[in-house]
């Protein structure tokens, strides 16, 4: 099992000799032994979709007699997870340091917040119709 850091992805939809379609992925990686950038194939799923750039993951490398690298997913292989969760983690710890609340960092998945629902106040119109403007 290697740890990889994504440099570059990419998806390609294809089809096989047998006429059967499927995905290939591309990955660029830096080569720390070789400084330079070096290509990784493996076939696409929807995990792999979930990555991109800058992502760590966990992969079985393997390299053929041509000296292609090939990678192939393993039981720790995982999902990235989405730039939108790691900023609704740091909003939520962020207002609960503001409630006074003790923050401890966490990759646990964020619970709802618990909110008020304020009700329309009496008088004032639901909508703005057009006729109603004074101009």
């Amino acid at each position: 099992m290697s740890q990889i850091v994504i440099k570059n992805i990419e998806h390609t939809d294809k089809t096989s000799r047998e006429g059967k379609p499927y995905t290939s992925c591309r990955i660029t990686v830096w080569n720390k032994t070789e400084q330079k950038d070096t290509f990784i194939s493996g076939f696409g799923s929807a995990l792999t979709k979930t990555w991109g750039p800058g992502d760590v993951v966990d992969v079985k490398l393997s390299q053929n007699e041509k000296g292609y690298w090939n990678f192939d997913l393993n039981e720790s292989s995982k999902p990235a997870e989405r730039a939108e969760i790691g900023l609704l983690r740091q909003i939520l710890a962020e207002l609960q340091q503001l409630n006074g609340k003790k923050v401890e960092p966490t990759t646990a998945t964020p619970q709802p917040v618990e909110t008020e629902l304020v009700a329309e106040q009496p008088g004032k119109p639901a909508e703005v119709q057009v006729e109603d403007i004074p101009f």
